[in-house]
């Protein structure tokens, strides 16, 4: 097995997941340079496979840690502490995310939050119209919509994005915020409706605070503050909180004493303004949001659809003792076997349970559909495949629980070795040595497809339908890996994945108020 060629595939393959992704997004502004450098360590793997395969794993790994992973680490941690109004942190870490993709937007996204890590609002605003000046012209309006949010101007705010559909549809998230401010709540539903399959994660979880607040959803509110949003700051969650409680016709007592706190002394000034209009707007309207039916069915959509998802993070422990285990058998196996004689040793291999067709025909040795799964060729064969346990192990087992996601892992490996020793002793195939988990792996994988069809059959969902789409991007790339790698077992893979798909889909049919598993 040629080691920098599985490394060189397996990191292209997360670079097309990622610009399948964002073509997937739909939304191209601000994501151009994203896509290009993933194309380009698709373009620069196919020629380094082609022209120096000795090397091509490691120089393609050399290229995938500056370009695409840590922005994406750096996106993150950026993400976090903005929630969590950490804003001189998040201007630092935008800076070092500049150096490595050095755009204009990579550049003004620094400017910008530098700006606001000032306590003072009217030195926030001053840096920005600093910035502004040089700007482009798309650039000058958001950072002017970004001035009347931290002013909490949102009737000239939601003038800004009416007459700039552009600037809207860029900012879903801020449109329909400002929809909910001026108290527009039926077109700020539809404006979620329209937008939620453009949006990221993390934007989506700040559209549905948004909308769910204003509607008088708080339970909803709730579970985005406690699962997606959990590290928004503290003043900013109780502001959000008591929106809810008045939006919902709760009694003045209730959240009017919230808003007077937060408009004293809440961390920031900008959270000292929401406050206080919010106070503005409570003496005028004191009633529960009333929606048409339209906007009720959308709300309802997403409660349901929000309720699976943050259900997931509750429902089982974080704790995966299944996973850990198999990991540990894993790590056994290929110590066993280097201890024997070596890992890339085939006699030694087969000595320890390797799967050699042969022997299960002729000597009965069944055991041996069960053996290959703890067993690896090489040291880069056992880390792949325990990198993969992790992600898959860990996000099945929270989902079905430990037995359930033992016995997918269990049926799909041995579903995977029994139709690779079936094709060789039929005359299908040529016999080969099979070892590795990568059948019962991809059981896992093919659990979370089946859980996935069954949820997008049974509510029909456009993003449940987004995610299906996903998974079948990967289950492509990962044919078409299968196929460009003889020693990998395309038969093994098919297998498991086909025998995890309807052992995930059975026990999502056969399980009431089943919660959703994302893509990994």
């Amino acid at each position: 097995m040629d080691l920098q060629q599985i490394l060189a595939l397996n990191v292209m393959v997360i670079s097309a997941l990622a610009l399948a992704g964002g073509l997937l997004q739909g939304t191209w502004r601000g994501a151009g340079l994203w896509l290009g450098v993933n194309a380009f360590i698709l373009a620069a793997g196919a020629i380094l496979l082609q022209s120096a395969p000795n090397i091509a794993g490691t120089v393609i790994v050399l290229l995938f840690l500056p370009l695409v992973v840590a922005p994406a680490l750096l996106a993150r941690l950026i993400e976090s502490r903005v929630q969590q109004l950490r804003m001189k942190d998040a201007a630092r870490l935008a800076r070092i995310a500049a150096w490595f993709h050095p755009s204009s937007q990579a550049r003004l996204n620094a400017a910008m939050l530098g700006a606001q890590a000032s306590d003072n609002l009217s030195e926030q605003i001053a840096a920005m119209r600093r910035v502004q000046v040089t700007a482009a012209p798309f650039d000058r309006l958001m950072i002017e919509a970004t001035i009347l949010r931290l002013q909490n101007k949102w009737y000239e705010l939601l003038d800004l994005l009416q007459a700039n559909p552009q600037l809207a549809q860029s900012s879903p998230s801020l449109y329909v915020r400002a929809l909910g401010e001026n108290g527009q709540l039926d077109r700020m539903t539809r404006a979620y409706d329209d937008a939620k399959s453009r949006l990221h994660p993390g934007e989506l979880a700040v559209t549905q605070l948004c909308m769910m607040a204003f509607s008088g959803r708080r339970a909803e509110v709730e579970q985005v503050l406690n699962g997606p949003l959990a590290s928004l700051q503290a003043d900013s969650r109780t502001c959000w909180m008591a929106i809810a409680a008045r939006a919902a016709g709760a009694p003045a007592e209730h959240w009017k004493p919230v808003f007077e706190r937060l408009s004293r002394s809440a961390a920031t000034q900008s959270t000292r303004l929401a406050a206080a209009r919010q106070l503005e707007i409570s003496q005028a309207q004191h009633g529960a949001a009333r929606l048409d039916d339209l906007s009720t069915v959308i709300l309802d959509d997403a409660a349901a659809r929000l309720h699976r998802i943050t259900s997931q993070r509750t429902a089982r422990p974080a704790f995966t003792p299944v996973t850990w285990m198999l990991l540990a058998a894993i790590a056994f196996g290929f110590i066993l076997s280097e201890m024997r004689g070596g890992s890339e040793n085939l006699r030694t291999l087969v000595e320890l349970g390797a799967l050699w067709p042969p022997y299960v025909t002729d000597r009965g040795e069944w055991w041996r559909l069960v053996t290959p799964l703890f067993l690896h060729w090489g040291p880069l064969h056992a880390i792949v495949n325990s990198f993969m346990l992790v992600v898959l192990g860990r996000a099945c087992e929270r989902s079905y629980g430990s037995l359930r996601m033992g016995l997918v892992y269990g049926h799909g490996g041995i579903a995977s070795t029994t139709f690779v020793w079936w094709l060789a002793a039929s005359g299908r195939s040529d016999p080969s040595v099979l070892v590795g988990a990568s059948g019962a792996i991809m059981a896992l994988f093919g659990a979370i497809a089946g859980r996935s069809l069954v949820i997008w059959l049974r509510y029909r969902d456009v993003l449940d339908g987004k995610n299906l789409l996903m998974i079948g991007v990967i289950v492509a790339l990962q044919v078409a890996v299968d196929l460009s790698v003889p020693q990998v077992s395309l038969a093994a893979h098919a297998s498991g994945l086909v025998a995890g798909a309807i052992i995930g889909a059975i026990l999502t049919m056969l399980t009431k108020g089943e919660v959703e598993t994302q893509p990994p």
